[in-house]
């Protein structure tokens, strides 16, 4: 949280959430590659996460694209304008974010069984 107050942190920080979203993207690949997709991600509230799924690692490598924003600014001064569309940008792509994360929620909760379910089972269902 610092890293966002102090200026001279900004770039520290961009560059820890950036390898840390990475990480986990890589991590949740290597395991479902693996096949080991009954795994909690760990990004859930509570005791039962969602599992891991491709969406996972595709919102992470989103995460790590946004989160890597401010490596590619021109640090400049900014216009009050400026702030707010940032902050109604901002507050937008959470709610875009909070989203896809009830519908994967409900996915999950409503028994419909994932792809990497249906690959496994065959078309009979066998």
């Amino acid at each position: 949280m610092l890293s966002v107050i102090l200026p001279g942190l900004r770039l520290v920080g961009t560059h820890i959430a950036v390898i840390l979203l990475l990480a986990y993207a890589s991590a949740m690949a290597l395991n479902i590659a693996k096949g080991r997709t009954d795994l909690d991600c760990g990004c859930g509230s509570g005791s039962a996460g969602p599992t891991l799924s491709w969406y996972l690692v595709v919102r992470n490598l989103v995460l790590a694209t946004i989160a890597a924003v401010p490596l590619f600014t021109v640090e400049d001064v900014i216009s009050w304008y400026g702030w707010l569309i940032a902050f109604l940008a901002a507050l937008l792509l959470f709610a875009v974010y909070l989203l896809f994360e009830q519908i994967l929620a409900n996915t999950a909760h409503s028994g419909i069984p994932a792809r990497s379910d249906l690959a496994r089972e065959g078309p009979n269902g066998l």
